[in-house]
Formats: C-alpha cells, sequence, structure tokens
C-alpha cells in the first residue's frame, strides 16, 4: 500500500469519526437541554413570572423531582406551582435553593422534602453540613 494510500484512509476516518462525533453532541446536548431537570432554565422561567403568581413551590430531592408536575396540578386542581427539585439534592442546598425561590415569590405553600435527612448513605454528613453551612443559627 502506497504511502499517499494510508494517508487518504487516515483522512476519511478522521471525516467519519468526527461526523458521528457532531452527531451524537447534538442529540446528547438537544435531550440534556430539554430535561426538566435543567435547572438554570427552571430558575429563568421562575424569575420571569409576575410576583405572587406561583400559589405553591416545591423544593427537594428526586421524589419531589419526579413526582410533582406544575402542569397537572394546573390542569387538575387549578393552582400555579413550580418544581425546583432536582436529583440527589442535599438538606443544604435545597435550604438555599428556597431562600433564592423566596426572594422572586411569595407561595401560599412551600412544600419541602427533606429525604437527606433520613437517608442512611447520606445522613451523617448531610445534617452536619447543613447546620455547619446555615448563616442564619436561629432558624
Amino acid at each position: 500500500m502506497k504511502r499517499s494510500d494510508i494517508i487518504k484512509k487516515v483522512i476519511i476516518f478522521i471525516l467519519i469519526v468526527t461526523v458521528i462525533w457532531i452527531l451524537l453532541h447534538v442529540t446528547i446536548d438537544f435531550k440534556w437541554a430539554t430535561t426538566m431537570e435543567h435547572l438554570a432554565d427552571r430558575y429563568a422561567d421562575y424569575e420571569r413570572e409576575p410576583a405572587n403568581s406561583v400559589d405553591v413551590l416545591y423544593i427537594g430531592s428526586s421524589p419531589t423531582y419526579e413526582a410533582y408536575v406544575p402542569a397537572e396540578m394546573y390542569h387538575e386542581a387549578g393552582f400555579t406551582s413550580i418544581n425546583l427539585g432536582t436529583s440527589n439534592n442535599r438538606p443544604i442546598t435545597e435550604y438555599y435553593n428556597l431562600m433564592y425561590a423566596l426572594k422572586f415569590q411569595t407561595p401560599k405553600l412551600v412544600v419541602l422534602d427533606y429525604m437527606g435527612f433520613f437517608d442512611p448513605d447520606f445522613k451523617s454528613y448531610s445534617v452536619r453540613d447543613f447546620v455547619e453551612n446555615v448563616p442564619d443559627k436561629d432558624i
């Protein structure tokens, strides 16, 4: 095999791999950007809501994130809500999510899921982290 044939085959191989990589990247990125867990988009939408327009605020870890669908709540019960839950959320993160959320809305009800306090795998450090990191020790 000639050297020029080898170079052509290498260039063709690199082009094929590049095209496959780009297609996979676009597909994976598209799916990630549109998942419900994309918190930055949910925060941006939340900040654009008119003041006092959210009746119920959900904050928590996986059970909250997966269980409450604001559109269904509105359709079924007629109240507005937003779900700021994320997977594997720790109590300290939930505290700061709540403090952030209350800067923009005054909901009638806040549903907090502190599952991290009771998870045997995370209990020892999540409770300690929460107590040590909360700036307002009077809560």
